[in-house]
């Protein structure tokens, strides 16, 4: 019921905007791969930009999980590749660079899938690990 009132809401803002209009999904592994792949493609049915974000840096899924997910998204479903690491022993959000190597790797690897980077420079940047000054 809500899923069917948030795409009819949805439908009528993407009939409104003559600019494309992209959504973004996380996931945190509460419903299942299918049930997801399912959602993000009648997203993307109704003339939504569909990315999701892949939670390498967060590691709140296993990469096993992770790719469960991805190998059921069709090629137009986008993906938000995240290029920090979180600190797990911290207590509050920590996080900081990828190293060079595993930069590089991520920015080699190919998908079907258009691609996007998250780093963290929305941070305040007294706390910011990508901060624009070395």
């Amino acid at each position: 019921m809500q899923r069917d009132q948030l795409k009819a809401i949805l439908t009528q803002q993407v009939a409104r905007y003559p600019q494309p209009l992209m959504v973004s999904l996380y996931l945190s592994g509460q419903f299942p791969p299918k049930k997801v792949a399912e959602w993000t493609q009648e997203l993307s049915d109704i003339g939504l930009t569909v990315y999701v974000q892949d939670g390498a840096g967060t590691e709140a899924l296993s990469q096993d999980i992770m790719a469960s997910y991805y190998e059921l998204f069709t090629c137009n479903i986008g993906e938000i590749r995240e290029i920090f690491k979180q600190d797990q022993a911290s207590t509050e959000f920590k996080a900081s660079k990828l190293s060079l190597i595993e930069y590089q790797k991520i920015r080699k690897e190919q998908s079907c899938r258009q691609s996007l980077l998250f780093s963290l420079r929305y941070m305040p940047i007294e706390n910011n690990p990508f901060s624009l000054v070395q």
